[in-house]
């Protein structure tokens, strides 16, 4: 199957909302149906945050208290200072991914700004993350190659499940699914000349088909902000604790 190369994006104005940092976030309740424990993944989301702190965009919970102590599994979020970083953990609990950007911050004061995120845990040398389009360099703890505990509690968009580490600011267009998408051959089906791209109603664009996670659509249609959260892929529904609202502005102007 063959797919077109990706438009400029100009008559896409995707769904944004607003999380308040008070009380909102997005979650699952469960696992997303279909995953499995694997050693790769993919995300791609637009944010804008409205403060510096750290703040979740995506997170893999384990029951807290679980066993391990630990409760999160698989997570991307922002440091105080606006750097991506990753953490993730295998099935005994044992942290195997351990990195953040050392470069492009993604910073309050900037506006929107497109996150790219792809790894395999068994090649070191696909461990990439893009900030609008820009390849980063990253300071790595710990990269090992074992598979990453994604069967897990809950997963949860904007904090974790018991709503630490809120997000504050604007996001649209959260994609996630446990392959690895080389960004030099698909970054430009997720944002082209750092506006966001259709990705299709079920986010099947980058692969032919849906991945497990695509919150987001077109604002007239399936990304309204009352409908934002309803998962497009197949991973299953989201619900939304709080109360989203419209986000102030939009990535695609």
């Amino acid at each position: 199957m063959t797919f077109p190369f990706p438009s400029s994006g100009v008559n896409f104005v995707p769904g944004a909302v607003n999380f308040d940092g008070t009380n909102d976030q997005v979650g699952r309740g469960a696992d997303l149906t279909g995953t499995a424990d694997g050693k790769a993944f993919t995300l791609s989301g637009w944010c804008d945050p409205s403060t510096d702190q750290v703040n979740r965009i995506l997170t893999a919970n384990l029951t807290l208290g679980g066993g391990t102590g630990a409760d999160i599994s698989l997570g991307v979020a922002l440091t105080a200072t606006g750097a991506p970083i990753l953490s993730a953990r295998n099935a005994a609990g044992t942290i195997i991914l351990n990195l953040q950007t050392s470069t492009t911050p993604i910073l309050a004061a900037n506006g929107w700004h497109h996150l790219y995120v792809a790894i395999d845990l068994a090649n070191a040398s696909n461990r990439h993350i893009y900030v609008n389009g820009v390849s980063q360099g990253l300071t790595v703890t710990t990269y090992t190659d074992d598979a990453i505990d994604m069967t897990v509690a809950d997963w949860t968009i904007g904090a974790t499940s018991n709503g630490t580490n809120r997000f504050v600011g604007d996001l649209a267009e959260i994609w996630f699914d446990d392959v690895f998408l080389d960004p030099s051959t698909n970054l430009s089906f997720f944002a082209r000349n750092n506006k966001p791209q259709n990705l299709y109603a079920d986010g099947s664009r980058p692969t032919g088909t849906a991945p497990l996670v695509y919150l987001g659509g077109h604002s007239r249609y399936n990304g309204l902000t009352s409908a934002w959260h309803n998962n497009r892929g197949t991973g299953g529904g989201f619900t939304v604790t709080g109360a989203l609202t419209d986000a102030s502005t939009n990535p695609s102007k």
